[in-house]
């Protein structure tokens, strides 16, 4: 019999951790979620750091898994699934920034749908033409 996790191995007891810990968060992020409640999308913030590349091309964001250049951060604001809570940090360290005044405001979503038990969000394309 193959034993998949062996809760006596250090490297099995961190995979746990991580996975409750990230279980945790999106347990938090989904029922801080209400009707009607606006969440960031990442859609807009990729579009605001398109058009702002020459202050933040240099960009560096230190998460938890490790650091991201910018060409990694819009890789997963473009294909990736960001937390609200990835994407909250995100904007408040490009806030620190010299040069840059941007408010969390511009970078909520209210025009997009939201797909349930997602966090990311889409932007809504309208059918009229």
């Amino acid at each position: 019999m193959i034993n998949l996790l062996d809760l006596t191995n250090p490297r099995h007891q961190l995979i746990v951790v991580e996975e409750i810990s990230r279980a945790k968060r999106i347990i938090k992020e989904q029922s801080m979620r209400t009707g009607d409640t606006n969440m960031l999308a990442a859609f807009k913030i990729l579009d605001w750091m398109q058009n702002n590349k020459k202050l933040v091309g240099n960009f560096v964001y230190t998460t938890s898994t490790g650091n991201q250049s910018y060409f990694q951060i819009m890789r997963v604001l473009d294909r990736g699934n960001p937390s609200q809570s990835y994407l909250k940090g995100l904007i408040d360290k490009l806030d620190t920034l010299e040069g840059v005044a941007i408010d969390d405001l511009d970078f909520y979503d209210t025009d997009s749908k939201q797909i349930p038990g997602r966090t990311q969000d889409f932007p809504f394309i309208s059918s009229k033409k």
